[in-house]
């Protein structure tokens, strides 16, 4: 299994995030690297004096390698301890990230779902810019996430693509294969549509016929909100993990009307992984 990217801004979510990455590597038996990327731009926006700057990044190197030690001394567990590195770094978020995936074929990046309060290094939420740049999985990691078992995953659709649905679907049974988890494929709809029907029918024997994974079920949810509807059935299914595409948006819609993707971000308290189109 490839490595897990965590990234933390030393803050208590950002923490919490490496945490629960790290036992999902363990659950995956992959590899982690921690990550922490100081912005000397937002810093110089501080009025910190340029002398400060080196401080700065030597401090959070040294962070990090308290986390690293923290991770390796608290885990009693038996089996398999994922083995971490430490990358810190000056620059915006998303530049050292994409530096590092340049040399690393990272699984997945997980980040805090950074909410209003909770921001140290990373001055603002760097989470909401993640998903519309990054072109590999995301895993976005609310305060509320626990840590245990992976059981049941949901993958939410809209069916408007049936073959990008199938693609992904694909790609996201080896990680349940590794974690012995359900997959629920979930459509939030306001009231039942033939066309939508039709599709749901053709996925799911597609599905069946080519997956080999027998732990596939579907549910369609009526609720005229998506948001509210994918986070109620987290809430009340007992999801462990809710995964969504997310297609890159223009200018306009950016700014006017915040994606499906982004409202769950801010209010989902299980894990999200983002699946770029």
């Amino acid at each position: 299994m490839k490595p897990l990217l965590l990234l933390t801004d030393f803050s208590e979510s950002g923490n919490h995030a490496v945490e629960y990455g790290y036992h999902l590597a363990k659950l995956l038996k992959a590899n982690v690297t921690l990550c922490n990327a100081v912005d000397l731009a937002e810093s110089a926006n501080m009025l910190w004096p340029a002398e400060a700057y080196d401080s700065i990044v030597s401090d959070s190197g040294e962070l990090l390698e308290k986390l690293k030690k923290h991770l390796e001394r608290t885990d009693h567990t038996a089996g398999f301890h994922p083995q971490i590195s430490c990358e810190n770094k000056a620059g915006r978020l998303i530049d050292v990230v994409d530096a590092l995936r340049e040399n690393e074929d990272f699984y997945m990046v997980v980040i805090g779902a950074h909410r209003k309060g909770f921001a140290r290094f990373l001055l603002e939420n760097h989470s909401k810019s993640m998903i519309d740049t990054l072109t590999c999985p995301l895993l976005i990691v609310p305060r509320e996430a626990v840590l245990g078992d992976i059981k049941k995953i949901a993958f939410a659709t809209d069916f408007t693509d049936h073959k990008r649905d199938l693609d992904r679907i694909y790609n996201l049974i080896p990680m349940a294969e590794r974690l012995a988890a359900k997959i629920l494929l979930v459509h939030v709809q306001e009231t039942e549509i033939k066309h939508i029907k039709k599709a749901e029918e053709a996925l799911l024997t597609e599905i069946s016929n080519k997956a080999n994974y027998p732990h596939i079920f579907y549910a369609c949810i009526e609720n005229g909100d998506a948001e509210e509807g994918l986070c109620h059935l987290c809430a009340s299914q007992q999801v462990d993990m809710l995964v969504m595409l997310h297609r890159s948006r223009d200018f306009f819609e950016t700014v006017f009307n915040r994606s499906h993707t982004h409202k769950v971000a801010a209010k989902v308290t299980v894990p999200l992984m983002v699946v770029p189109e």
